[in-house]
């Protein structure tokens, strides 16, 4: 509740149960200073959604994150790859408790928050009314996002017709709930699971080509330990980053354009068969088995 008063639903885990953190935070490679848990970072963002972010949004650097925890105690921030990025709102360094369990962090499930309520109210009013009655249900949530200026460029743009809005709210629901298991029904109900998978698979190849919209990033990434002995300062995730300005701040740095993190195998495995026409995991053989013949894929 402190952040905002967001929090509508939420499934409640006992301190010892349920692995949010495990699967959805920030990796830590080591029990630390922070954590007694060397886990986090299972699942994370696809490269490109970092990119999708205008460079002002406060909502990138918090779901976005390309860094993880060091093999150490104390432990610091530590680069990854590419093709390896955490996401950023569960954090074990935002905790006030301690966690201890082996792998389960007694974080509640997060089923629903403001934000969504008003981001569906906004997509019904304009499928029932229309961008100008539903605008003011999507503009609080670019409001707490984005400087004013550019809330009221993006919502000229939203409001110009019917379909325009429709394009806004795929893109803000995205940007919004990333990492909240929100995005593939959202894709299905709208019919574009297909659609957004060809999308994701053209951006990271553009991506790790520099191609594109991508063209003006830098090869390299370059980084230093903050004087607090935990916190890296990154240069070269911004488009306009340059390598000239990046050799010349004495820091360290690595290739972050490497195709070896980032493969076309790697890019092509984003799905197998027709998404649109397998949109759901197959039940599991070993439930199959057990069901008496009454269960069959």
């Amino acid at each position: 509740m402190k952040a905002g008063k967001e929090s509508i639903w939420e499934i409640p885990f006992a301190a010892g149960r349920g692995r949010v953190l495990f699967t959805l935070g920030v990796q830590h490679r080591a029990i630390d200073q922070y954590t007694g848990q060397n886990r986090g970072g299972t699942n994370g963002p696809l490269p490109y959604l970092f990119y999708d972010y205008d460079v002002e949004d406060l909502r990138r650097d918090i779901t976005c994150v390309p860094y993880e925890w060091s093999n150490s105690n104390p432990s610091q921030q530590q680069l990854r790859d590419i093709g390896n990025w955490c996401f950023g709102k569960l954090r074990y360094e935002w905790m006030d408790r301690y966690v201890t369990s082996t792998n389960d962090d007694g974080i509640n499930w997060q089923y629903m928050r403001l934000a969504d309520i008003y981001l569906m109210a906004a997509e019904a009013i304009n499928e029932l009314e229309g961008p100008a009655a539903a605008a003011p249900y999507l503009k609080p949530i670019l409001d707490r996002a984005l400087p004013a200026a550019k809330v009221n460029t993006y919502m000229t743009k939203a409001t110009a017709s019917k379909d325009a809005f429709f394009d806004a709210i795929v893109e803000q629901r995205a940007l919004e709930f990333a990492g909240e298991s929100l995005r593939k029904a959202d894709l299905i109900r709208w019919n574009l699971l297909k659609t957004k998978l060809d999308e994701a698979k053209v951006k990271m190849t553009q991506l790790i080509n520099r191609e594109g919209h991508y063209a003006d990033l830098p090869d390299k990434l370059y980084f230093k330990i903050a004087d607090d002995n935990e916190t890296l300062i990154i240069y070269g995730l911004n488009h306009g980053d340059t390598d000239e300005i990046g050799e010349s701040l004495n820091y360290q740095s690595i290739t972050w354009f490497d195709e070896s993190d980032l493969t076309p195998e790697l890019i092509n495995s984003l799905y197998q068969k027709n998404p649109d026409e397998n949109q759901f995991w197959p039940i599991w053989q070993t439930f199959i088995d057990s069901s008496n013949g009454q269960l069959t894929n």
